[in-house]
């Protein structure tokens, strides 16, 4: 029984110590650029909270994991249906632990790029989330985004996910 116990702790130790907040990020980040609403849904908790505040749009909050799949769902679609991709960068500028909990803070670049390379739009956002561990990574618990401009995400500091040229 002993020896069941330790080949448990350390195979879940070893998952959350290759699991870090950055690894969320970066799947989150490519789940975007493949327009995937599964994916990105999989990186939420069952009982996450989505809220989007933006200037000159009515706020919207979404509860539970369903809500916020049907919500990229639409959003990704409309993406394909004008033939276009999206890249995606983080820019964390403050990481806080809370327990077993992460709360971080910074600020995204969204672009939207043509099916022929062209570059569309470019538009940024200020996040604040609370990430929590699970046996297959960390996971949203809150997702909270509103406005940024282009000066702020530039002049943000921190670090950025994935890394951009």
């Amino acid at each position: 029984m002993r020896m069941a116990f330790l080949f448990l702790w350390l195979v879940c130790g070893k998952c959350y110590a290759q699991a870090t907040p950055d690894d969320l990020y970066r799947e989150f980040s490519a789940a975007y650029d493949r327009l995937d609403a599964a994916a990105v849904t999989r990186l939420y908790l069952d009982s996450a909270y989505l809220l989007n505040l933006y200037d000159g749009q009515p706020a919207k909050s979404l509860r539970g994991r369903e809500r916020i799949k049907a919500y990229f769902e639409s959003f990704f679609a409309g993406v394909r249906e004008r033939d276009q991709r999206l890249v995606l960068t983080f820019r964390l500028v403050d990481r806080q632990s809370e327990g077993q909990e992460r709360l971080d803070n910074g600020y995204y670049r969204l672009a939207a790029v043509a099916a022929d390379g062209e570059p569309l739009f470019v538009s940024y956002g200020k996040f604040s989330t609370v990430v929590r561990p699970t046996p297959v990574g960390y996971r949203f618990l809150i997702d909270a985004t509103s406005n940024a401009d282009a000066a702020e995400f530039d002049s943000a500091g921190g670090w950025e996910i994935p890394p951009r040229q």
